[in-house]
């Protein structure tokens, strides 16, 4: 028997895609408006366009968002699929500008709203007699500042999230992925849109030599956003040598080592943000020297602070980040003071996981109060404020109670982690 192959959907007719709905005039005048607002206008001059015009002006329709691979870069299938489902899962849920109260969403901004924009703009550079000119000059000139200016850009929140995402996908020690924005117009089929073409770099590696052995390293650089080109990060040599007069750029590298230690260490952080965190920090270049001399960088997730230190060297013009240095380590001014407040040793401090990001997370520290007060004198509280991943489980395998045994009991430290020694 035949198979029955499946009918292909026929595309739409031209007259079908120029159709004007109830329901998509409705909508688009109410996007339109707010549009308006999100430009510092009043609603009301889209009322001022007789309904003819307006008839005429949602001739011109909007595609749908596409992300697409930038020809010739090489990017798995699935991460373009993820990408497309995360800016549509944003279009939906967020407001541009971040402003509830207007309530407008990038998804209408986009299918209507910007389509309403181009229109105007048209409008506004055809040539001789135009009716309501002047609002189609109020709408071109505020959109031109809107959509074009880089600090205060309508689709900034947009281009943030896309960027943290692609940051969360790159690895710099494979692959980095940045992405283009376009603004699409097809006069040919009265359209216009956007897409988005997901670009791919391959960080160089190099060796280097460090105590006598050679050691590999990748180049930290940040992918493209927006347009442009992939951006290596380099932090000036005075800013990492205050007392020198030398500003010319150091090149960063991060030895392989360092992206073990980061994962192992900073356990609650989901890849995305251990990458974003690494790449803010490299950015910013903020030092710390340790009380045996050693500068460092401090690595430091936005919305909690520090959460710990990169060690590196400089060779000439590059600098290299050697390995990540916990906050709780005894060498970090943190992890120093936690120890002496407590009378632990470094030994004691791995062996209860306090090393890890994760102790602060699972650690129920109302039960233990000296525990908690010296969390607190030793500058480590914020720790306890960082966002978990959605699907976190407790990863400490150190429970409450023998924590407590540990902190409240009178018992030597040494008699109690022989004891739990015994039970694990």
């Amino acid at each position: 028997m035949a198979k029955s192959r499946k009918k292909k959907k026929a595309a739409p007719s031209i007259a079908k895609r120029l159709e004007i709905t109830k329901s998509y005039f409705d909508k688009y005048s109410v996007v339109a408006r707010k549009t308006l607002q999100v430009l510092d206008l009043e609603p009301a001059l889209f009322d001022r366009f007789t309904k003819k015009q307006k008839t005429k002006m949602m001739l011109l329709k909007s595609d749908p968002t596409r992300v697409k691979a930038k020809p010739g870069d090489s990017i798995p299938r699935h991460y373009i699929k993820k990408v497309q489902q995360e800016v549509y899962d944003f279009m939906k849920i967020y407001p541009v500008n971040d402003n509830d109260e207007l309530n407008l969403s990038y998804m209408d901004l986009l299918t209507y709203g910007i389509s309403f924009v181009f229109y105007a703009m048209i409008k506004d550079k055809t040539e001789g007699y135009v009716e309501n000119k002047d609002i189609y000059h109020q709408i071109a000139e505020r959109a031109d500042q809107a959509f074009n200016e880089n600090e205060n850009n309508v689709m900034m929140l947009m281009w943030q999230f896309l960027n943290f995402v692609l940051t969360g996908m790159s690895k710099l020690n494979f692959r980095v992925y940045g992405y283009e924005w376009h603004w699409e117009n097809n006069y040919c089929s009265y359209s216009t849109g956007v897409n988005i073409y997901i670009t791919a770099t391959v960080p160089r590696m190099i060796h280097f030599v460090y105590n006598n052995r050679p050691r590999p390293a990748y180049q930290a650089i940040c992918g493209q956003y927006i347009s442009g080109e992939p951006k290596a990060i380099t932090i000036p040599y005075n800013q990492i040598i205050e007392d020198s007069k030398q500003t010319y750029p150091l090149e960063v590298y991060v030895q392989s080592h360092a992206f073990t230690r980061i994962k192992e260490r900073a356990d609650v952080l989901s890849a995305a943000l251990r990458t974003a965190c690494l790449n803010s920090s490299l950015l910013d270049g903020n030092t710390l020297t340790l009380k045996n001399g050693q500068t460092v960088l401090k690595m430091v997730e936005k919305n909690t602070g520090t959460i710990g230190y990169l060690p590196f060297t400089i060779i000439k013009d590059k600098l290299f980040v050697l390995t990540f240095l916990p906050i709780c380590s005894q060498n970090a001014p943190e992890g120093k003071k936690l120890q002496e407040i407590l009378g632990i040793s470094r030994k004691e401090t791995e062996f209860l996981g306090m090393d890890k990001l994760s102790f602060f997370l699972d650690t129920d520290f109302e039960a233990i109060p000296h525990l908690k007060q010296a969390i607190i004198e030793a500058g480590l509280w914020h720790l306890t404020k960082l966002d978990l991943i959605s699907d976190y489980q407790k990863q400490n395998h150190m429970t409450t109670a023998t924590l407590m045994r540990f902190f409240e009991t009178e018992r030597t430290p040494d008699e109690v982690l022989r004891e739990i020694g015994e039970k694990y």
